[in-house]
């Protein structure tokens, strides 16, 4: 076994496998032009007799695949000789003389001026290779693919399947090193699904580029099927699409509840009630876990048995409450201070996503970010000292207000996704044989960031305190206004997605000779959240000749 690598062209990477068979001599690909002697190397158009037997050279298989094609000769004149049997070769070889290396009376042609009505003859082609199928199953023949571009996605879903490409129907069906190119813009190119016997030769399929979220793009889809032989055959992917940017949280409405209002005292003689300091109790639960923090109670007034006002509760967080005191300011009780901002999401633990059947699902995706934390509680507020209104009655004091609740945390965002694959060839729960074949894959798709966390709760109002009649101003204390929550934090990105040349799941490595393969650029991660500062972007994804999905396994060739 040689190897040959070529340098990276345009963030392109190539690495090559040769496989020599017993016996065999062949040159590693890439490395150098094939020999007359490499797989698909030169030979004569079937076997010619008499003196004038110049015969007709027949190019075999292309540089890049291990043969040099012979130079075309001046055509014979005497009579050819039919050797037997012929199926579509890498000789080329016209065996039973009837003038196409192959069998014309077993051939369905399908070429891109054709039309479906035909009879499938070499002159009357069929338009599309899905109608040559159904043609070829009920009468038993083999395609024969004239070089061209179609548009089609190919599905194949039966037993014993021939399908031969490299013939120039301009020029008399003469077989070429050329290869038939088939492109989907909406499906897999080429789909083999519960086939048995499949043998494709000398056919090109392409996946175009992708834009689309999450998407991937394959070139190739083998699965459940047996006896697959995909023989000088290339295998395109495109770029494929990048992962979406993760679900922003959304802002939390309205604001926490208010405290409780103080209460006055009574100015009606003989003056015993006093004003008592807010106090309620309710219990409001957060979406994220835990509960609003209640604010700190009031303090209640001075009372006419010679009980002083009290001073204002701190919250259940510690937020200090007023004090009794001659001065207005120093009876209100502290805001209380907002709440964290949540914490920023994870990148993905995985550097590539799962299959789920035949599909790509893009679940090195980052984790939600958290919710913010519950604001504290403001304290409340002192209650006040008794006044002489006028000389007329002693006042008892009244009573402060209680300090507003905190407000519930911000929800999260949501992480980033991966981004979508770009594989050539995706072998399910399938024996494939590959020979000379070509697996080109396109770049990974990027990561999508992380979203943005949500705006949290604002925090409650204090109570209100009443104002003493005939005073411009009130003598209790104000409790501190709850402190907003803390703003949800952001989705961590998603990972970048990967460039593979063949995937598997739950399949054997196939047969391999002669595989080249094409490698992109990996999927760039997605990008951190902008306001996560200390996170770094995403993982990129992962380019290699092959990934055994089922075993988390990378294949080198």
């Amino acid at each position: 076994m040689q190897h040959c690598v070529r340098r990276p062209t345009r963030g392109r990477f190539w690495s090559v496998l040769a496989v020599l068979a017993a016996g065999f001599s062949a040159l590693v690909i890439g490395c150098q032009a094939g020999a007359p002697d490499a797989p698909g190397g030169a030979s004569d158009e079937g076997q010619w007799t008499g003196p004038d037997s110049s015969g007709g050279g027949g190019a075999g298989g292309d540089a890049a695949f291990g043969g040099a094609g012979g130079e075309g000769g001046g055509a014979g004149s005497s009579a050819c000789i039919p050797t037997g049997k012929d199926e579509p070769d890498d000789d080329f070889q016209d065996a039973n003389c009837d003038g196409i290396d192959g069998d014309l009376e077993r051939a369905i042609f399908v070429a891109p001026d054709g039309d479906n009505v035909g009879s499938g003859s070499l002159d009357e082609p069929l338009a599309s290779l899905m109608a040559a199928l159904a043609r070829a199953e009920a009468l038993n023949k083999d395609i024969y693919v004239c070089n061209g571009s179609y548009e089609e996605a190919v599905v194949i879903g039966a037993g014993r399947v021939r399908i031969y490409g490299g013939y120039d129907c301009a020029d008399g069906a003469r077989r070429v090193t050329d290869r038939a190119r088939f492109t989907s813009k909406i499906a897999v190119p080429l789909r083999i699904d519960g086939a048995t016997d499949v043998v494709i030769e000398r056919i090109a399929f392409t996946a175009p580029d992708t834009e689309i979220e999450h998407a991937s793009s394959i070139a190739g889809l083998v699965e459940k099927s047996s006896g697959v032989v995909l023989r000088r055959v290339e295998l395109e992917s495109g770029s494929a699409g990048p992962g979406s940017t993760g679900t922003a949280g959304i802002s939390l409405a309205g604001t926490a509840p208010q405290g409780a209002d103080g209460t006055s005292g009574c100015i009606t003689p003989p003056c015993e009630d006093y004003g008592h300091g807010g106090k309620a109790t309710k219990i409001v639960a957060c979406e994220g876990g835990g509960t609003a923090q209640i604010g700190g109670f009031g303090g209640n007034g001075w009372r006419q048995d010679d009980i002083p006002a009290q001073t204002g509760f701190p919250s259940a967080g510690g937020t200090p409450g007023g004090k009794v005191s001659e001065t207005l300011a120093e009876r209100d009780g502290q805001p209380g201070a907002a709440g964290s901002k949540g914490q920023v999401g994870a990148a993905p633990a995985r550097a590539i996503g799962v299959f789920e059947g035949s599909t790509y699902s893009p679940t090195n995706q980052g984790t939600a970010g958290s919710y913010g934390q519950i604001g504290k509680g403001g304290g409340g507020g002192a209650g006040s000292n008794g006044v002489n209104l006028r000389d007329i009655c002693c006042l008892p004091g009244h009573g402060g207000s209680q300090g507003g609740y905190g407000g519930c945390g911000g929800r999260p965002g949501h992480g980033g996704w991966g981004g979508g694959a770009s594989i050539a060839l995706v072998v399910v729960e399938s024996d494939v044989t590959l020979t000379w074949t070509r697996l080109l894959a396109g770049d990974g798709g990027k990561g999508g960031a992380g979203g943005i966390g949500g705006a949290p709760q604002a925090g409650g109002l204090a109570g209100e305190v009443p104002l003493v009649l005939g005073f411009s101003e009130r003598i209790a204390g104000l409790g501190g206004p709850g402190g907003s929550g803390g703003p949800g934090g952001s989705g961590g990105p998603g990972g970048g997605g990967p460039s593979l040349g063949l995937a598997l799941v739950n399949a054997p490595l196939p047969a391999l000779e002669g595989v080249q393969v094409r490698l992109g650029l990996p999927g760039f991660g997605g990008d951190a959240a902008p306001d996560a500062l200390t996170s770094a972007d995403g993982p990129d994804g992962l380019v290699a000749d092959g990934y055994d999905f089922s075993a988390d396994t990378t294949i080198t060739f």
